[in-house]
């Protein structure tokens, strides 16, 4: 499915769940720090399924491993919408200097979407077990280290990367992004 209409259907759905679960017709739409924080929380429990997946924690499945996906392609999708303008006060982001270096958190954001949906096509087209395909292997794909600098990369390299080093990546963006924007307390 093209990127545009797979995120029309999840943007969708997610809407459909909102209007059926929030409290009576009367509820106010949820503000921006609130979007923000639900975005985030999303994220983490989805990242905590995929890695609990990965390290064998509990047991694989394909659908889970869909779900736990589509969160960072919706999340990824939505970020510098989401962090564009200036949030209430109880925000943890750094409004001020997101504004500032504007250009690069939405490099930053681009890049966990562009992640997302090359993870999500990966779990889309995975089998009923974790094959050794999926996994990570001991160097790491393209140049560059776990945690270090990466060369830019184009989707074709990324669809050459396993699933769990794809995950690995999308994270490395998540923590570069929060050691970079979010306020310390």
């Amino acid at each position: 499915m093209p990127k545009p209409q797979f995120l029309a259907v999840v943007s969708a759905v997610v809407v459909l769940l909102q209007m059926t679960s929030g409290p009576g017709s009367g509820a106010q739409p949820p503000s921006t720090v609130e979007r923000r924080q639900q975005a985030m929380k999303d994220m983490a429990a989805a990242a905590k399924t995929i890695a609990a997946m990965f390290s064998g924690d509990v047991a694989y499945d394909k659908t889970g491993l869909q779900e736990a996906a589509s969160a960072f392609v919706l999340h990824g999708s939505e970020l510098s919408t989401l962090f564009a303008g200036h949030a209430r006060s109880e925000s943890e982001a750094d409004d001020q200097r997101i504004a500032a270096e504007r250009k690069e958190f939405d490099e930053i954001a681009a890049g966990l979407e562009e992640l997302a949906l090359v993870f999500y096509r990966k779990a889309a087209r995975a089998g009923d077990v974790l094959t050794p395909d999926m996994r990570m292997g001991s160097s790491v794909p393209g140049g560059g280290s776990l945690l270090g600098a990466r060369p830019s990369r184009t989707e074709a390299d990324l669809s050459a990367i396993p699933a769990e080093h794809l995950f690995h990546m999308m994270l490395e963006t998540c923590t570069t992004c929060h050691s970079k924007y979010r306020l310390r307390k």
